[in-house]
Parts: C-alpha cells; sequence; structure tokens
C-alpha cells in the first residue's frame, strides 16, 4: 500500500511539473517581436527576420514586406543630415540598384531624431541577427551609449526637401527658409512665386529678374555685412555643437558616411544627400560625376 501510494505521488508530480512546463515556456513557433517608429512606416524584428509595413501615403503600397535575415546580404544607415534625409536600407540579392530610396520597398526613410535614435537600435540588432547566435549574444550596453551620444545635441526640426530650383539654405529678412513657404504644387510654365517663376523647359523654379530682391539678397551697408559674417560664424560654430551627433553609426565622421552610403546605393542621385555630400567631403558628388544630376545656380539639379 505504501508502494502504491509513493507511486501516485509520483507520477502526479511529474503531471503537473510536465503541465507547468508546457504553459509557462513558449513554444518554439512563438517568436518576440519589437516595432520600431520609421518616418514612412514600421520596422519590426523578431528571430526569423524584418517586416516593413509602409504608411499610406509613403507611395511604397500597402503589402508588408518581409526579409529572412539569411536574404539581408547587407545593412547601410545613413543618419539625417542638416539638409538631407536618412535612410536604412536592407540589401537583398536581385535588388534593382537604380531604385531610388524614396521608392525602395526595402528602404526606410528616417528624417526624425525619433527615426534616426529608433534605427540606432535596431540596426545594430539585424547586423548582428545576420552574423549569428554568438554576435547577438554580444551585444551589450555599448550599444545603447552609441544610441544615447547620436541622440544628444540633435536637431528636433525634421529634414525638409527644397523645391526644384530653390536654394535649400536661403533664408528671408524674417529668417525663414525660402524652401518652407508654400509653393504650387503642379506650377504652369512661367507660374510666379515668392520672385521665382515655374520654367517647363527645365523643370524648376529660376530667378525672377523682374521681381524685388527678397532677405538676404538685399545688399546693406558695411555694417550690416560685418553683422552677417559674425552671425555666420556664431552660427558655424552652434551648428559644430548643435550637428555633432550627425556622423556614421560606427563615428567615423559625415564624410566617412556619406560615402559608405554612395558605396552600399550607387544608384541613389538625390539632391540634398549630394550636397551634403559636397559640403562634408569637399568633392564632387557621384551623382554629378555619373551624370545623374548636374550643378545649376550653385545648386545640384536633375538634368
Amino acid at each position: 500500500m505504501k508502494t502504491l501510494f509513493s507511486t501516485k505521488t509520483l507520477v502526479t508530480v511529474c503531471w503537473l511539473w510536465t503541465t507547468f512546463r508546457r504553459t509557462h515556456r513558449p513554444s518554439w513557433r512563438q517568436t518576440v517581436e519589437t516595432t520600431y517608429k520609421g518616418s514612412d512606416g514600421n520596422v519590426t524584428v523578431d528571430s526569423q527576420g524584418v517586416t516593413l509595413a509602409f504608411d499610406p501615403d509613403a507611395g511604397k503600397g500597402s503589402d508588408k514586406v518581409t526579409i529572412a535575415y539569411r536574404n539581408i546580404k547587407s545593412v547601410s544607415f545613413l543618419n539625417p543630415g542638416p539638409t538631407a534625409p536618412g535612410y536604412v536600407t536592407f540589401h537583398v540579392p536581385g535588388d534593382d540598384e537604380g531604385v531610388a530610396p524614396e521608392e525602395n520597398r526595402h528602404c526606410v526613410l528616417v528624417t526624425s531624431p525619433e527615426a534616426a535614435a529608433a534605427a540606432g537600435r535596431y540596426v545594430p540588432l539585424v547586423r548582428s541577427r545576420m552574423a549569428g547566435p554568438s554576435a547577438t549574444a554580444a551585444l551589450d550596453s555599448s550599444t545603447a551609449d552609441s544610441v544615447n551620444r547620436l541622440t544628444r545635441n540633435r536637431d528636433s526640426r525634421p529634414a525638409r526637401r527644397s523645391p526644384p530650383g530653390i536654394p535649400p539654405n536661403k533664408k528671408l529678412r524674417t529668417g525663414e527658409l525660402l524652401r518652407d513657404l508654400k509653393w504650387p504644387d503642379s506650377p504652369s510654365n512661367f507660374t510666379r512665386a515668392h520672385g521665382y517663376y515655374w520654367s517647363e523647359k527645365d523643370r524648376m523654379w529660376v530667378r525672377d529678374p523682374s521681381a524685388p530682391a527678397t532677405g538676404g539678397e538685399r545688399v546693406g551697408m558695411a555694417f550690416v555685412g560685418l553683422c552677417l559674417i559674425a552671425v555666420i560664424v556664431a552660427v558655424g560654430f552652434a551648428a559644430v555643437e548643435f550637428f555633432g551627433w550627425v556622423g556614421s553609426d560606427n563615428d567615423n565622421g559625415r564624410c566617412a558616411q556619406l560615402s559608405g552610403w554612395y558605396a552600399d546605393n550607387p544608384g541613389d542621385s538625390n539632391p540634398d544627400i549630394a550636397e551634403d555630400y559636397a559640403t562634408a567631403c569637399g568633392a564632387v558628388p557621384p551623382p554629378v560625376q555619373s551624370g545623374e544630376l548636374v550643378e545649376r545656380n550653385g545648386d545640384y539639379v536633375y538634368r
């Protein structure tokens, strides 16, 4: 009788333990998902790969894009600059390198500090999972420190693109950027706005010589010029501090990051990124060298 009771007790204990393990241990089919916010959609990372879900107004379709880690060749991350947007691109075999990032369904737009901070978290995670479990385990607090360093002293204003032909950094007397004014969405030939007219031939805005000069185009007295120089110097020092976070995700400098971006994305011809490259590297941007862009009136524009 004693033996029978002991056997029943053992069986009961084993059954309870097995039931507990089944109900408290995740199934092998279950995966932990984390979703990060981009500027034109969301990036979801799990144990199998990444899933991109774009916003309806992104123009990249409503279907989600799922990419397994084994199918990702590399991940390129370009932080947004003072005038240029940033991107995260998941390079997959067979991708058309001539597709612009704005149309690439394997590319996520990064324009806000929040999106840049999120990319700083999920890009190292995806790269480590591409390399295997051992690399994933090696991720430590240094990743978080790097993200915090990138997100400090950052620009809180999203990058905005200038209308074709409009200098991206030209300001009015009020301090407002010319590109931030309201411009006609579908201008016809010789449509005038803010001292410019639309050239249907060149597909860009052209300075109207008959219009009065605006903002900084007015020639002031020598005293005003000296004050302007002082302001530019002050803004330059402030920009160094303010945009100090804008660099590559391994802190090799803005020029190195932009050079790496063009190496990973040879088909990109974004004028703002080209201008950012010319400023950071002091060299002719690759899209200009290839003839996709031309320099006109101090700006890079499409042919």
